[in-house]
């Protein structure tokens, strides 16, 4: 058995898989936002884990996740000002 591999959570307090080992149906933060998602406030589902348990990232569950929030128009326009002044001012 791989050195991370602990489905159960018993030793690391979460159910732990080694790189590259993630189980059907879960998802890093970075793998939900590609897909056009969120966790939506869900707890985290299990964990990943490598480099003599160095690295972490955390897995939440793809069908409790919520699709992506957009920025409303007053948003954008006040991210345009903001990025405008700080290439203009010093």
């Amino acid at each position: 058995m791989p050195t991370y591999y602990d489905p159960t959570g018993r030793r690391y307090g979460l159910p732990t898989f080694p790189y590259r080992c993630a189980p059907e149906g879960m998802a890093t933060v970075r793998q939900l936002r590609a897909r056009g998602l969120r966790p939506g406030g869900q707890e985290i589902a299990a964990q990943i884990m490598w480099r003599r348990g160095r690295r972490v990232a955390y897995l939440y569950r793809i069908e409790l996740a919520k699709p992506k929030r957009t920025a409303t128009p007053a948003q954008l326009a006040a991210i345009d000002k903001a990025l405008t002044a700080r290439r203009t001012c010093s």
